[in-house]
């Protein structure tokens, strides 16, 4: 229907030009499926910021993030015990 061919255009719109499109909802539930980014708001307050769909996904930089995040933990907890 009508709220799909917005997506689309919105979508095609973002992948063509490259425009940054700011959307505003009272729920998240249609914009999850297509929003790269979900930014939450309370009272006019940012209460969270959550990925959405990402439109490239590399098994391999995941990996590597999982891994310099794990040494990263070690290294705190060094820190944590010399004190």
């Amino acid at each position: 229907g009508m709220e799909k061919d917005f997506r689309n255009q919105i979508t095609k719109m973002n992948r063509t030009l490259g425009t940054t499109i700011v959307l505003s909802a009272p729920s998240d539930m249609n914009l999850k499926h297509f929003a790269s980014v979900l930014i939450y708001m309370d009272h006019g307050h940012i209460s969270k910021i959550r990925p959405g769909i990402s439109r490239k996904t590399n098994r391999n930089n995941k990996s590597e993030r999982k891994h310099h995040h794990n040494h990263r933990n070690k290294k705190k907890r060094q820190n944590r015990n010399r004190r």
